[in-house]
């Protein structure tokens, strides 16, 4: 057997040679004799990170720490793994480790910033994403800056350095990505959908290219184009549904004599509120419908007596011939914004409001406001109202406020006065429909009420930020989608305050 040594040496060699995939099975040779070798650790984590297992690499890294401490290489390619492999924090903390020794270390700045926005901080990562862009620009500091902007809510400069990532590189595809998305956030859609178009001509198969273009032709009103666009979201690596797995075939519109029809919910309760008005128009080619929703939407769907069955996806799939995700019933139903339907009313409440009337008993206009929009995914901050700037409202005389946020967070606590919380009795989106159906309005952000209240036929006031959904479309105050809709939109300054001052103003000018 050839000792341990002199096999390290010769990996230590092919490692100089670049030579990574020789050197890996000469360092598990020595790791099998020896399997706590610091050195042997440190490098081999190394290869395990460069070939792109990053979990294979902490656990080599792991075993090499303590005699590593004070090496900013290590520390590096360790903060490097840990970022990879979902802990932030720890990268952080091992990414000052390297800075601690050199300061100038460029690649682990950049990791630092990365971990510090992989925790939300973007505010602590900007300083040093713009210092590096200034003193050592490339493509991936001035995209990782344009990102955090982005975050920020800064498009405009975010897409400045996006443009300059482009130029360090024109064939990368990630500046011109996100280019796209810059422009789509400041409702430029057609300057989006050209953006993605470059990154598209040479990379035809890029997932999330297709996706946001099919957002910013749908943002523009190109339904037709953009359903077609937005089937790619099933290329994308996140999981949309817990139906993705589901072998049947997939419905295309045709008629289906009588066979059953599996339509389930996909993404948020949102959209599921509001692709559920075209489940009349899949009756009408003959289908057996069961809608297969979250158990959060279950009993206000079930109650619906719609002439489709409702089904929980906390359960087995149940039987069915054919299936279809909701998001995809506009495309293979034709939907466009001319034949759009958009009764005044499709769902219901689904118990009487007795019990919601007494608790509401009191002089004054009844309005339910919802100002926290609540998602599992970044952004989603930015559709939220800081309860502080919509204080103006609370001045206004003869109204009872009603909280309808299911949950209400920490910082908004305590809540203003006269403004009611009833989240104790509200289990689910059947309790929230029964307490809106007694209102006299809804006033909320771009979250699942408003479409519950709209679907409802309840006038609702929407509060969106400057960057807002396509299903609002652009430069409009009424909803295709709501009849019942009135749209209050940030300027271009991106703040709050105006848009509570105009909601304010048009409430106390509401007749009782």
């Amino acid at each position: 057997m050839t000792e341990p040594d002199e096999l390290l040496t010769q990996a230590i060699a092919a490692l100089r040679d670049s030579r990574v995939e020789q050197a890996a099975p000469l360092l598990d040779a020595v790791l099998a004799q020896a399997p706590d070798h610091p050195l042997t650790n440190a490098l081999r984590g190394a290869v395990s990170l460069s070939l792109g297992d990053s979990a294979g690499a902490l656990r080599h890294f792991e075993k090499a720490a303590d005699a590593h401490a004070d090496d900013p290489g290590f520390n590096q390619n360790y903060a490097t793994a840990l970022l990879a492999s979902g802990d932030p924090q720890a990268a952080e903390d091992r990414a000052r480790r390297t800075l601690a020794a050199a300061t100038d270390n460029t690649a682990a700045l950049l990791i630092l910033a990365r971990s510090l926005r992989a925790q939300e901080r973007e505010s602590d990562a900007l300083p040093l994403l713009l210092q590096l862009a200034a003193d050592h620009p490339g493509v991936s500091v001035c995209n990782e800056a344009g990102l955090c902007l982005m975050e920020l809510d800064r498009p405009d400069e975010a897409e400045a350095a996006f443009r300059q990532a482009s130029e360090f590189d024109p064939a990368a595809y990630e500046p011109w990505h996100n280019l796209g998305n810059s422009a789509l956030d400041q409702h430029r859609p057609d300057d989006a959908i050209a953006a993605f178009d470059r990154v598209l001509r040479s990379f035809p198969d890029h997932p999330q290219s297709h996706v946001h273009r099919a957002q910013a032709l749908l943002l523009s009103g190109r339904y037709a184009e953009g359903w077609d666009a937005y089937e790619w979201r099933w290329r994308l690596p996140n999981r949309l549904s817990l139906r993705d797995s589901l072998a049947t075939s997939e419905w295309n519109g045709a008629a289906v004599d009588g066979r059953r029809l599996l339509v389930y919910a996909e993404q948020g309760f949102g959209d599921a509120i509001q692709f559920a008005r075209f489940l009349p128009l899949v009756a009408e080619r003959g289908a057996k419908v069961t809608l297969d929703v979250p158990p959060a939407l279950y009993r206000l769907f079930a109650s619906q007596g719609g002439g489709f069955e409702v089904s929980r996806q906390d359960a087995p799939a149940p039987p069915h011939d054919l299936r279809i995700a909701m998001m995809s019933l506009p495309r293979v139903l034709g939907i466009t914004l001319e034949n759009l339907p958009a009764p005044a009313a499709y769902l219901r409440a689904p118990t009487d409001g007795a019990a919601w009337r007494a608790r509401l008993a009191g002089g004054g206009r009844k309005v339910g406001l919802a100002w926290r929009a609540f998602a599992e995914r970044r952004g989603s901050a930015h559709r939220s109202v800081p309860l502080t700037a919509l204080a103006p409202l609370f001045d206004i005389p003869d109204i009872s406020w009603i909280s309808l946020q299911k949950e209400t967070p920490p910082d908004d606590l305590p809540l203003p006065a006269g403004l009611q919380d009833l989240s104790g009795d509200i289990g689910d989106f059947a309790d929230t429909a029964t307490l809106i159906s007694e209102l006299d309005l809804v006033i909320t952000v771009d979250t699942a009420v408003a479409h519950l209240a709209g679907a409802l036929g309840v006038p609702v006031w929407i509060m969106l930020p400057r960057g807002g959904d396509w299903r609002w479309l652009m430069n409009r105050t009424d909803s295709p989608w709501y009849p019942t809709a009135r749209l209050y939109r940030q300027g271009d300054d991106r703040t709050w305050g105006a848009v509570a001052a105009v909601v304010a103003r048009d409430l106390e000018a509401r007749a009782p």
